[in-house]
């Protein structure tokens, strides 16, 4: 549908958009219309888009798997170069590289070891469960398959801690 408002421009009026055209073909949106007529008005605060992203998770079990497959997967490749980096004091001789491995024994890295083991433990089962999900048609089943993805990662991060931890814990 056309409208003449002027001489100076059209309006084009859909469904659910609103054109201005002036006389030299070149559209005019002033900010009111754009914003009238947007779908998404992006949020002009710092963070702001990021805090309402996240705080929008809070509902569904799923999209937290999601989210935390990704930081976990994020976490593993900064470990891979960090482990890369370590690796490299071989080249320096086998000294150096026991001295690094005497820091790397100490508890601070003890603990990043047990973190470490949480986010692969975490990244593998959440794996199988999204094979089991997109592949054995499990999409009806799957806040259970999650259930028992958290259930098997903090057994099996117990029992990381329990041997990791085992001189400090229960002597030699």
């Amino acid at each position: 549908m056309t409208i003449k408002v002027s001489n100076e421009l059209l309006l084009f009026s859909g469904s659910e958009m609103l054109i201005v055209i002036t006389d030299n073909g070149q559209p005019f949106l002033p900010a009111r219309l754009l914003r009238a007529n947007m779908a998404y008005t992006p949020n002009r605060e710092p963070f702001g888009a990021w805090n309402k992203l996240i705080l929008a998770y809070h509902r569904y079990s799923g999209s937290w798997a999601y989210l935390l497959q990704r930081l976990t997967g994020i976490g593993l490749v900064a470990y891979l170069f960090l482990h890369i980096w370590a690796l490299s004091s071989l080249t320096h001789g086998r000294a150096v590289f026991a001295e690094e491995m005497k820091t790397f024994s100490s508890p601070v890295f003890k603990v990043g070891e047990w973190a470490l083991g949480a986010l692969v433990m975490w990244h593998a089962f959440n794996g199988i469960r999204v094979v089991i999900v997109d592949l054995a048609e499990g999409a009806r089943y799957h806040k259970q398959l999650l259930v028992g993805v958290w259930i098997l990662s903090v057994a099996t991060v117990l029992l990381m801690f329990c041997l990791i931890f085992s001189n400090e814990l229960f002597g030699k």
